[in-house]
């Protein structure tokens, strides 16, 4: 019961940080609600990942597709293992899952953000000469 009344309580907080104005919120609820800054922006971790090691991958067809099929596999597996709380509706279970799996996404999830830099080193690597990156800017 304690549980859900601070997972209630957190949605809360997401919601009023995120959701609405600051002028909407009471004295209490500015002070408590999670702000866009105060997040984690895990879509630039996936940017960084990207950054740094996808320009090793495009010097052939080859390891172009091994590099798709990876980073695909590498996506599905996450969403399964980021969705399985919401399919068990209990937080016993999904812990007891988490620990199972060794928390692995989010061991390496910590580990890319303190490890990968924002940006590639600024040795650039040659081009590649069949494929070009048309999903990245040309620096």
């Amino acid at each position: 019961m304690m549980m859900t009344q601070k997972i209630t309580s957190l949605a809360f907080q997401l919601h009023d940080g995120m959701g609405r104005k600051q002028e909407e919120l009471k004295d209490d609820q500015r002070r408590l609600a999670v702000r866009v800054k105060d997040k984690i922006d895990l879509e630039s971790e996936f940017w960084k990942v990207r950054r740094n090691f996808r320009h090793y991958f495009l010097s052939s067809i080859r390891l172009k597709l091994c590099y798709d099929v990876m980073t695909w596999a590498a996506t599905q597996l996450t969403i399964s293992y980021t969705v399985m709380p919401f399919l068990l509706l209990a937080v016993d279970p999904a812990l007891q899952y988490y620990r199972s799996m060794f928390f692995h996404v989010h061991v390496l999830s910590i580990l890319a953000l303190i490890l990968l830099p924002s940006k590639p080193s600024s040795r650039k690597p040659e081009k590649p000469t069949l494929l070009s990156n048309n999903n990245m800017k040309e620096g």
